[in-house]
């Protein structure tokens, strides 16, 4: 228990990252009830009370640094960073991602469930898998997705309101045109690649939400927010495959067309 203070008050522990804090807080609480067993005999009372006193105060504080240590540091400001460039995401997205924060989940409801005595060797590992995490990406292509299909929304309402796309229901070149344009980009290229990413949600999105859970006790009320309006402004970018279909199929029935995928060369019934 000595070291551990020791360690705590010397410099370079007075500038020591959160995830250092949070395990020699950890080994605080793990060592100061058997020191105080073995020297409880020969020590004045005082010196009790303050070695509880200190373990008493860093029990209520966990929850703040174990949030600090995990959700607050400077690992997930980088899952959080937007890259410079999404290259081919998600097909290449961070593979190990899920399993870092699952363990960061487990070693997090161990601390806090007050077992001190669980492995601290894996935080560090686990930090640095959750820093190289697509957290940034998966919001960034969701933007992306989103804004493109808003825009081609509004050239779609506009076009339809300044010349209709179809004569008394009848489709025109342009009619045939815009078919065409589904048929190759919106079904060939877009809904593929919504599809990648809405795989990657459901593999991240559970878990980083069940770590958020877990330490709720210790998140900022700045944090909330933020985590609150990202989660609302998610919905709301992910939902926009959905309007863009409405407002296609709205037209192209209309015209007496609809987007359906090419028929594949086994003959075996297209997927929607």
């Amino acid at each position: 228990l000595q070291q551990v203070v020791a360690t705590r008050n010397a410099p370079l522990g007075k500038l020591a990252q959160p995830s250092q804090r949070l395990l020699n807080t950890i080994a605080y609480l793990q060592w100061v009830q058997p020191c105080i067993d073995q020297i409880r005999v020969n020590v004045e009372t005082a010196l009790i009370e303050q070695l509880m006193l200190a373990a008493e105060y860093k029990a209520q504080t966990l929850p703040a640094l174990v949030w600090q240590a995990m959700l607050g540091s400077v690992e997930a400001q980088a899952f959080w960073a937007h890259p410079p460039s999404l290259n081919g995401y998600p097909v290449h997205g961070a593979g190990d991602t899920v399993a870092a924060l699952e363990k960061l989940n487990l070693l997090a409801k161990r601390w806090l469930e007050g077992d001190n005595g669980a492995n601290t060797s894996t935080l560090e590992r686990s930090l640095e898998r959750y820093a190289r995490g697509d957290g940034g990406a998966i919001l960034a292509a969701y933007a992306l997705l989103s804004a493109q299909l808003q825009r081609a929304n509004r050239l779609v309402e506009n076009s339809s309101t300044t010349r209709p796309l179809c004569d008394g229901g009848r489709p025109d070149a342009r009619g045939e045109i815009l078919n065409n344009v589904i048929r190759l980009y919106l079904i060939g290229e877009v809904q593929p690649w919504t599809a990648e990413l809405n795989r990657r949600y459901y593999e991240l999105w559970p878990a980083l939400q069940q770590l958020e859970a877990t330490l709720a006790r210790g998140e900022p009320a700045e944090y909330r927010a933020w985590r609150t309006q990202r989660d609302t402004t998610l919905d709301t970018m992910r939902a926009a495959p959905s309007r863009h279909a409405k407002v296609l199929q709205a037209l192209l029935e209309s015209c007496g067309l609809a987007p359906t995928r090419p028929k594949s060369q086994s003959g075996d019934r297209p997927r929607t």
